[in-house]
């Protein structure tokens, strides 16, 4: 018989049994229902919450989730914010390991994303808008600088990113960026010391940038290596930033190669890289500059390191620098500011405190103001600049600087203004100009100083000197032309540089100066030694007859010039030697004023400063102040020539006529023509004799006349009334002397007779002459007359 309680013990676990298994069976039925709707509910969740958020389409073609192997995967999601901004997803595969959760890590074993389309914009109030969706503001921490380090780690094995498109609409930039391929290998903050190496393939307006690195940023230190590549960027995608810089075009080329290491230790971070940089033909405008060059390219490395003082930006490079064909346009003016063939920077350094340095800088074939091949200011075919030091602040220091294979141009118009220059001035915009003077004086600072040890242009240099504003026009041609200068220093004041330059003018003429000056004083302080050898006077006339009235027909000049300046006080004498010179009157009123600064003709003055070879030998002093508003330069030169000229020829007829050296000048009020008088002859009144002083002077006339061999000498015998009384009276007297009665007539003196006797008096004052080795040709005799009788003494003129 059975055991009823047993029976109901029995009952009861089996009921037990069969509620557990219920519930699991239902637990398993919910699982399983929650498993396969969980994607679904994911999918609606995720939408609503995007709605929620303010986002007004948002799709979601499928989402599957594998709780137990933790993987993820979205394909066909669509997100648009205002309708009209979109981010399109391909697919989204995401893997994590649940087994590293219970470790506290969050290990990601592989993210693949790949397809995406995504619209990101800016507009000009500075909002970012993505996928047309406008986030809202960062909310502002309340939690203080405190953090609380977290105990889980992160770790990704593989993370892709596959044909990602962005389409970037900015204020100043319109593109689409290209992200073919990004993958990041083995990360793990648990394994500080792995290395995770990452490969980007990015497309800029189709232009390729690569990148490609291992980085370990968990390290206490962070560290970074990777290389960078991008070929062949078009500047234009920066035109709307460069139209913020007024600069109206941008084209070219940028490509670039980068070894990059940089290391992170807290508030020191240490950044280096080694590039190679290259624009290919650069073209750029701003206002009417044009700016373009075939080729720019550095090659060297730049750094971050950690400023060592406050001035110090901590940035340091070193490196070569290269440009090929560039040029400087004015639009206004069609003309070329500046052509360079070729420029190399050799060793430039930036180093701590912004100092820097550069070992050499070559520029071949340099033009400046270039119209056309055969129409510009300046070409030099070599320039040469050696060890530039800059102090960081606003002194720059320069060893050497050579130019060779200088050609220099310069034309003066008929107007007066210099070719190329004149039409670069018309283009200029005034009101910039005194703009930027303006601000200048605002923002005054301490001035630059320049320091350059050597200056130097080889004898290759040539210039052409052409001046239509004078008639005849004037031409020069300096060549060879060899300058030097050394010990420029704006900044030292009472240190003198030295000048040195040699050349030849038109093949023939020498031009030499050697000088030292002392230009940066307050006052300027000169000394110089100049020396002129044959240079031809004639092509000269143009100038010269402006300032003087007088061609010059023939001569050249031979002059040794000391030139002292101090403190603005000029003092200069000049010894010139005039070889064969010949003058002609051009401009009668200068010729006017000349003659009376000179108290008589130039060319007869010139004359009488002559020597046997025709040769004429002059000292000049110039002075004057060189400060003074009033000084005018051509006009102190001009007095001083004409002061010198005057005071020469008086002092040689002092020392050649004395006693008879005085010189007269008797002007024809009614003519208004000049003649150079020397003192008479002086003869007793109704005699033809020469006294012992006439023949003395006459002999020192020879003399005079045999030195200066082109000196014409006019003699004429002046008619007398004293002749006339002297001559009755000696009629009256008998011929031991006694005056006999008189006679019932009085004897008659006619004019014949006083004519002859002047006649007469002239005859044996040239016959003196001549006999004293004066050629006859040279002595010139007059037909005299009665005029001014009754006022003339007996005398016999002497005129030039």
């Amino acid at each position: 018989m059975s055991d009823p309680l047993n029976k109901n013990a029995t009952k009861v676990k089996s009921a037990v049994k069969q509620r557990k298994l219920k519930w699991g069976i239902a637990f398993l039925v919910i699982l399983l229902l929650f498993i396969l709707l969980l994607p679904v509910g994911v999918r609606y969740g995720t939408i609503q919450a995007l709605k929620q958020q303010g986002i007004q389409q948002a799709e979601i073609a499928d989402i599957d989730i594998n709780l137990f192997s933790g993987e993820l995967k979205v394909t066909g999601m669509l997100v648009s914010g205002d309708g009209q901004g979109r981010a399109r997803l391909d697919s989204l595969y995401v893997n994590i390991s649940m087994l590293a959760l219970f470790k506290k890590q969050l290990k990601i074993e592989n993210i693949l994303l790949d397809g995406l389309i995504l619209d990101v914009k800016n507009n000009t109030g500075g909002e970012w808008i993505v996928a047309g969706y406008r986030p809202p503001p960062a909310a502002e921490s309340t939690d203080g600088d405190a953090t609380t380090a977290s105990t889980w780690g992160i770790g990704i094995d593989s993370f892709q990113l596959k044909a990602i498109k962005t389409r970037l609409d900015l204020p100043q930039l319109q593109t689409v960026l290209s992200l073919d391929a990004l993958q990041i290998k083995q990360l793990a903050s648990w394994q500080p010391q792995q290395l995770t190496q990452f490969n980007m393939q990015l497309r800029i307006d189709e232009s390729p940038l690569n990148i490609d690195g291992k980085v370990q940023p968990f390290l206490a230190t962070p560290e970074l290596k990777a290389k960078l590549t991008l070929d062949k960027l078009p500047l234009a995608l920066a035109k709307g930033f460069a139209s913020e810089a007024n600069i109206k075009e941008l084209t070219g080329a940028l490509t670039l190669s980068t070894n990059l290491s940089a290391t992170f230790n807290a508030d020191q971070p240490h950044i280096e890289a080694a590039t190679t940089l290259t624009l290919n033909e650069l073209s750029l405008q701003q206002a009417q500059y044009k700016i373009t060059a075939s080729q720019f390219s550095w090659q060297g490395d730049v750094a971050y390191v950690t400023p060592v003082s406050q001035r110090d930006l901590g940035v340091r490079a070193g490196g070569d620098i290269a440009m090929e064909q560039f040029q400087l346009f004015d639009n206004d003016a069609a003309l070329a500011l500046l052509l360079l063939k070729q420029l190399t920077i050799n060793d430039i350094r930036l180093i701590e405190d912004q100092q820097a340095s550069i070992v050499t800088i070559l520029l071949k074939q340099l033009q400046l103001l270039n119209k056309s091949k055969d129409d510009e200011l300046l070409n030099i075919a070599n320039t040469t600049i050696k060890k530039v030091d800059y102090d960081g602040l606003t002194t720059v220091a320069i060893d050497n600087v050579t130019l060779q294979g200088l050609v220099a141009n310069t034309q003066v118009k008929q107007n007066g203004q210099l070719h190329l220059i004149d039409t670069l001035t018309k283009t200029q915009n005034p009101t910039t100009e005194a703009k930027t003077t303006s601000e200048k004086t605002e923002n005054e600072a301490q001035p630059w100083r320049i320091q350059l040890a050597r200056l130097h242009i080889d004898k290759s240099a040539r210039i052409t000197f052409d001046d239509q504003s004078v008639k005849p026009p004037f031409h020069a041609e300096i060549s060879p032309f060899e300058l030097t200068i050394a010990n420029i220093d704006t900044g030292a004041v009472n240190q003198a540089m030295d000048i040195t330059l040699n050349s030849t003018i038109n093949k023939h003429e020498q031009l030499n100066i050697k000088a030292t000056a002392q230009p940066f004083d307050e006052k300027l302080n000169a000394k110089a030694e100049v020396k002129i050898s044959s240079l031809e006077l004639p092509p000269l006339s143009s100038y010269v007859e402006k300032q003087i009235g007088y061609y010059l027909k023939r001569g050249q000049l031979d002059a040794t010039i000391d030139v002292n300046v101090n403190n603005d006080q000029l003092d200069t004498k000049v010894l010139a030697y005039l070889n064969k010179f010949n003058i002609e009157e051009g401009d009668p009123a200068k010729v006017e004023s000349m003659t009376e600064k000179l108290d008589m003709p130039l060319d007869a003055a010139l004359n009488l400063l002559r020597d046997k070879n025709d040769n004429i030998k002059l000292e000049v002093t110039i002075d004057g102040d060189i400060n003074d508003p009033q000084f005018d330069a051509s006009k102190v030169i001009n007095k001083a020539m004409a002061n010198a000229t005057k005071m020469a020829v008086v002092s040689y007829l002092k020392h050649m006529l004395q006693p008879w050296g005085t010189l007269l000048t008797v002007v024809d009020m009614v003519s208004k023509a000049t003649e150079t008088r020397f003192e008479p002859l002086q003869f007793t009144a109704g005699s033809a004799e020469l006294t012992g002083d006439n023949k003395d002077y006459l002999n020192k006339l020879a003399a005079l006349m045999q030195e200066r061999p082109t000196l014409m000498l006019n003699l004429c015998g002046r008619v007398s009334e004293q002749d006339r009384s002297a001559i009755l009276q000696q009629s009256q007297t008998n011929t031991d002397g006694q005056q006999t009665e008189k006679s019932a007539v009085t004897p008659e003196v006619t004019n014949e007779q006083l004519l002859q006797l002047a006649t007469e008096r002239t005859s044996r004052s040239k016959d003196w002459l001549v006999n004293a080795k004066v050629e006859s040709n040279r002595l010139f005799t007059c037909y005299s007359d009665m005029a001014g009788a009754e006022k003339n003494v007996p005398i016999v003129d002497l005129s030039l």
